[in-house]
């Protein structure tokens, strides 16, 4: 079993998301990744339980910075994706650190509560596991077709948070 710590990312971008990938980016090297998301864009999905009832977590190949990483993406939502994983992918040993993001558009004022990186978030501390939900500003054109962003800046913050 490994010493490292074991961070759980997730996000409610889906498994293709760059800024899933930039939150990767950023705690590489700091402990054991593992990464569960759902399968597509799930946005604005707070803390709700849905997805088929079939679903299961799909192993995917993912590679940042030439590192592979154990992923798995699966139909539902945020804290559904949050849950099943705990259940099934940690059973023995729950992670240290679950990071949600980094999310395309920031989560403030009343929109918190309707996020579901805030959500994945709230699921996981429910549990007992310090969480973070990180998040980039970006145009509200932006935060459903995930263009291109300078991901360095929220990198740093992340990296930092979780230090």
């Amino acid at each position: 079993m490994s010493t490292r710590p074991l961070i759980l990312l997730t996000n409610d971008d889906g498994i293709a998301s760059p800024g899933l990938e930039a939150a990767a980016r950023a705690v590489l090297g700091l402990g054991e990744l593992l990464i569960a998301a759902p399968s597509t864009q799930q946005t604005a999905m707070g803390r709700s339980f849905r997805g088929r009832k079939d679903a299961s977590l799909e192993p995917i190949v993912y590679r940042v910075d030439g590192h592979e990483i154990r992923a798995f993406h699966a139909e539902g939502t945020p804290a559904t994706v949050v849950r099943h994983a705990l259940q099934v992918l940690c059973p023995e040993r729950l992670p240290e650190l679950l990071i949600s993001g980094i999310n395309y558009g920031e989560n403030v004022g009343t929109s918190i509560s309707a996020s579901g990186t805030v959500g994945a978030a709230i699921e996981a501390a429910s549990m007992g596991i310090p969480a973070l939900a990180a998040a980039r500003q970006v145009h509200p054109d932006g935060f459903m077709e995930h263009g291109e962003q300078d991901w360095r800046a929220s990198e740093h913050f992340l990296r930092l948070f979780a230090e």
